[in-house]
């Protein structure tokens, strides 16, 4: 009997020509499912993984979508190691899932209090419709704590698959899409994926406007060299926009003319303090 169904989609770069580094790759879908497996364990069997258990996941290619490389993965024989079954991990695996990567995510991203909520979330189904609930009341709190502490402790052995599971994004793709039931997808772009791969030091901002009056670039990393906006002294703005690409662009012209341009970018922060840009689209030069 299957379990529960996730996406993983590959978007930008090489997934445009349904292209993708198969090292990187392969890298990924290790990283990708230990998390998950992690996931399957501590969730529908409350306990911390043992070294080296896995919850099996197989992953079957989907046919591709135009621009993307897209895979459909699914749980098999899990009704063996966990001991709710599968028509419990069926019903409700998927949803529960897509809260378990989004913690892991956004707690290796530095963004701790995203992750406190999803475990919450788990921990609120847990309570509703997995546990017994024929309890008191005081006994369903000491247990709850006790999951949510299973959870935290397990979450925390994530942070190499983390770094593993976004390998190619920023090298061969953009962006991870990690997808569960009917929920919107989880998306890793470039930032998140460098946040990760230092596992968690680096706490990725909101979107936003930021004007960066640009002193010099390096084509084939595709950074430029910008005046620190907080304080004296420069700081480097990675390039994502697509543009970039392209010999001439208005990048590395505005860097010619230490022009001032705005951007749309993401702010990296690391113990509080600004330490990398993350520029996803050009708004045009500032005159000053």
């Amino acid at each position: 009997m299957e379990g529960p169904t996730v996406r993983i989609r590959f978007e930008g770069g090489d997934a445009d020509d349904h292209l993708i580094d198969m090292r990187q790759l392969g890298e990924a879908l290790v990283g990708i499912d230990r998390i998950l497996s992690d996931g399957m364990i501590a969730i529908f069997g409350a306990r911390i993984p043992k070294k080296g258990e896995r919850s099996p996941l197989v992953l079957k290619a989907r046919e591709p979508v135009e621009g993307s490389v897209d895979l459909i993965g699914h749980f098999q024989e899990a009704a063996g190691l966990l001991p709710l079954g599968m028509p419990i991990i069926a019903q409700y695996g998927p949803d529960l899932l897509w809260d378990w990567f989004k913690g892991v995510v956004a707690w290796f991203s530095g963004r701790k209090d995203v992750a406190e909520v999803a475990l919450q979330t788990i921990a609120d189904v847990n309570r509703d419709h997995l546990a017994a609930r024929d309890k008191s009341e005081a006994r369903a709190h000491e247990e709850r704590l006790a999951y949510i502490n299973v959870l935290t402790q397990t979450l925390l052995k994530q942070a190499a698959p983390a770094a593993q599971a976004v390998t190619p994004v920023g090298r061969s793709v953009r962006t991870l899409g990690f997808s569960a039931a009917d929920r919107e997808p989880i998306i890793i772009d470039e930032p998140i994926a460098e946040a990760l791969r230092k596992q968690g030091g680096t706490e990725i901002g909101d979107l936003q406007s930021m004007d960066l009056r640009v002193d010099g670039f390096t084509f084939h990393t595709r950074r430029l060299v910008v005046h620190h906006p907080e304080r004296a002294g420069y700081i480097s703005a990675l390039v994502q926009d697509p543009i970039f690409d392209e010999e001439s662009n208005p990048y590395t012209l505005a860097a010619n003319r230490k022009a001032v341009i705005r951007v749309i970018a993401k702010p990296g922060y690391r113990n509080g303090a600004l330490e990398e840009i993350f520029v996803m689209d050009f708004q045009g030069e500032i005159d000053t």
